[in-house]
């Protein structure tokens, strides 16, 4: 890290910039798998989420969600979309 003076005086920190092609191949694997694990723990938690709220009764959506569109359209989506 280097220090460096902005035009007003304050101490602006730089971090030089990591050259992926310069890791190892384990290392860029493993942040892939990471980002992939990540991924489909997002995946099942709204699956989750979206069963639980098919499971609620119309009285009980109406007490968060005023409108029944919305928690409908949120019932209907694809677990990949956020």
């Amino acid at each position: 890290m280097t220090n460096q003076f902005s035009a007003n005086a304050t101490i602006v920190t730089t971090m030089p910039l990591r050259d992926a092609r310069r890791e190892p191949v384990a290392v860029r694997m493993r942040r892939g798998h990471a980002r992939i694990w990540q991924v489909l723990a997002a995946w099942q938690r709204r699956s989750r989420d979206r069963a639980a709220l098919r499971s609620l009764s119309p009285r009980a959506i109406a007490d968060f969600c005023p409108r029944q569109t919305e928690a409908e359209m949120e019932m209907q989506k694809p677990f990949w979309r956020a």
